[in-house]
């Protein structure tokens, strides 16, 4: 009973590093992120009841620590006391957009990795190679959709054909997921080559091809200055409003709280630039 509760640990924790990045459902107002959350909540929680579960029957709940629990928990604790103390709708700090949610079960999740770890040295490595298949998946749809292929598909829908359309969700999110692997992957060119795997090597350099093109291909359309480009907090204006905030409590303005904080600490200067309505 508790191999089998073990092996549903592990395969459905990879289940959901795979399904994560591209999962998305249309029929809410929102398609992407909260679809995603939604299966990173209930997900996570399903692994840590089965986890328990597996404790109970094994008659022995062991938890195994690492030199960054400390860091994780400490983040996660930081979130919720915000949440508490300094935001005034809490609904939007722990449901909508639920940012101290989010940490919570993305803090919930990396324990449950570290326990899934325990004696499966080579399971860190699947849990890559299944991110960097799921990453491949979200490279050729992006980059099918940059090129335009998406728009003769005449099954799909409208928001499916747009130039920048993208698994993750946004521009931003999807350089960003795309950016990190493709630093993994280089990573794991240089362990193969230590470690005389040739072959493996060449597919990883592959992939790095796959993720870099599919990167430049989405840069193409959300590049400062193009019509897709994602809107970013200028870094000074960021600055000022993040330091006023602190200075009026360690814990800033409160997660899910951010518009008010910009609206009441944003600079005069914000409003000589081309975003002073945004």
């Amino acid at each position: 009973m508790s191999t089998t509760l073990g092996k549903i640990q592990y395969w459905g924790l990879l289940l959901l590093i795979f399904l994560l990045p591209l999962f998305f459902l249309p029929i809410t107002t929102e398609f992407f992120d909260f679809q995603k959350i939604s299966l990173l909540v209930g997900g996570t929680i399903v692994l840590a009841l089965v986890w328990a579960l597996r404790g109970v029957v094994l008659g022995r709940l062991s938890f195994t620590t690492t030199v960054f629990d400390l860091p994780v928990v400490a983040l996660a604790l930081t979130l919720v006391l915000a949440g508490v103390l300094r935001t005034p709708n809490r609904m939007d700090a722990f449901l909508i957009p639920g940012t101290a949610t989010i940490i919570l079960v993305v803090t919930l999740l990396y324990f449950l990795i570290t326990q899934t770890l325990v004696n499966k040295p080579y399971a860190i490595r699947y849990m890559l190679y299944t991110l960097f298949l799921s990453g491949l998946v979200v490279a050729l749809v992006s980059a099918a959709a940059s090129t335009g292929l998406l728009e003769s598909v005449t099954i799909l829908p409208p928001f499916m054909k747009q130039k920048v359309f993208s698994l993750v969700g946004a521009p931003l999110p999807t350089m960003t997921f795309l950016g990190a692997l493709f630093v993994l992957v280089l990573g794991s060119i240089v362990r193969a080559v230590r470690a005389q795997q040739f072959l493996l090597s060449g597919l990883f350099v592959v992939l790095s091809a796959v993720f870099a093109l599919s990167l430049g291909s989405v840069l193409l359309h959300a590049a400062p200055g193009k019509p897709a480009a994602p809107k970013v907090l200028p870094i000074g204006a960021g600055w000022a409003i993040a330091t006023e905030a602190l200075k009026h409590s360690p814990f800033g303005v409160g997660p899910g709280n951010f518009i008010a904080g910009f609206m009441q600490y944003r600079p005069v200067e914000f409003n000589q630039t081309d975003m002073w309505n945004l």
